[in-house]
């Protein structure tokens, strides 16, 4: 059972309310913000004031709050150069898409079109050098990231992707997509390979966060040098698979199940509602 005993879930459906509530306005002050500040400052401040405190403090918000912690292994693996490397990690929560960027700062994220005509959000996005792409638009879109990707990269800038393209289960798995393998031996850039179980403490299909204690594992770089995108992908994926069954609860050899929420504790409607409202709101831009 993805819960933890030793916790009513009443306390839960508290702890885990407030972080849906905050979340947005936290984004909302990030991105009012860094629009209005941001086109003055140079691209390493302006990504901190943008991305940087809005990821840092639901970070520790989800810590305090929600008791999520975390731990990293692997810290002696982060690149001390200045390339730019293709960062591909475990995708089960939308923690990562804000821890990563505390650790990879700044970086290039890939992100559909459509989030450029969000007002502050979308245009704080684009005060960051992203890459926009039309995700209907398959090969066109991965020409985009080719093209665009390589001349971030070529300039030092680090590249976050997600291989599976969505959101994992917990005991799951999705098959890597070519896009970050192709997109690293294309640029001649080595690739960081990120493993984690974040999914069985912040799951984006229920509502409850569990206490506990995230783990994280940064590989040593991939090289890609005179390799196939579809070896390195394999070499990727086989590194990133099996580090994610040792530190989970919940391998995949087991296909865990997520338990249904409980009825009762659901059926607080107006705050229920309310806050789910925010939550979507807020995941709708974390995709």
């Amino acid at each position: 059972m993805l819960f933890d005993p030793h916790q009513p879930r009443w306390l839960a459906f508290i702890r885990s309310s407030i972080m849906y509530l905050l979340m947005p306005l936290l984004a909302i002050n990030s991105y009012v913000l860094g629009t209005i500040l941001g086109p003055f400052l140079p691209y390493p401040k302006r990504f901190k004031l943008i991305i940087g405190t809005f990821c840092h403090s639901t970070i520790w918000l989800a810590k305090n709050i929600a008791g999520i912690r975390y731990e990293v292994e692997g810290w002696e693996n982060l690149p001390k150069d200045d390339r730019g490397y293709v960062v591909m990690s475990k995708h089960q929560s939308s923690w990562e898409t804000l821890f990563l960027q505390n650790i990879f700062d700044p970086n290039t994220v890939v992100i559909k079109k459509e989030a450029a005509y969000i007002p502050f959000f979308g245009w704080g996005i684009a005060l960051l050098n992203p890459i926009f792409i039309n995700r209907k638009k398959g090969e066109h879109a991965l020409q985009q990231i080719l093209e665009k990707g390589s001349e971030r990269l070529n300039r030092g800038e680090d590249i976050l992707i997600f291989p599976e393209g969505t959101r994992v289960d917990v005991g799951a798995r999705a098959e890597f997509k070519k896009g970050g393998a192709l997109l690293a031996c294309t640029a001649e850039a080595d690739i960081i390979p990120i493993a984690l179980n974040s999914g069985e403490h912040w799951n984006n299909k229920r509502w409850l966060m569990i206490p506990g204690t995230i783990k994280v594992i940064i590989g040593p770089s991939i090289s890609t040098k005179g390799k196939t995108w579809e070896t390195v992908n394999t070499e990727v994926e086989n590194w990133i698979n099996p580090k994610v069954d040792e530190i989970s609860n919940y391998p995949y050899q087991e296909c865990f199940e997520l338990e249904a929420e409980s009825e009762s504790l659901l059926s607080i409607n107006a705050l229920t509602t309310a806050v789910k409202s925010g939550k979507a709101w807020f995941l709708q831009f974390m995709r």
